[in-house]
């Protein structure tokens, strides 16, 4: 999904939700459209922070990952054109 489009068309998120989460009751939706647009971050790549994490677990298992950073992982170049 989409962040951006889903928050800020309404009308798209409320579908959007009713498809996947199979609901129909108008109320329902609604609350969770509230919720969920609330807590979607805005930017959805991975943080830096959280990468580090993963490669530090890696490393103690494969020493040839304490060589890796974030950047060599994701390249975020595109997303963030596209923002």
């Amino acid at each position: 999904m989409a962040t951006a489009p889903f928050k800020t068309d309404r009308a798209l998120g409320v579908r959007t939700l009713q498809r996947w989460l199979q609901v129909d009751d108008p109320t329902l939706i609604d609350e969770a459209y509230a919720y969920f647009s609330r807590g979607v971050p805005d930017e959805v790549l991975p943080r830096a922070e959280g990468l580090q994490l993963i490669i530090e677990e890696a490393a103690t298992e494969l020493p040839a990952a304490r060589d890796l950073r974030p950047d060599d992982l994701v390249d975020a170049s595109l997303a963030r054109e596209l923002r």
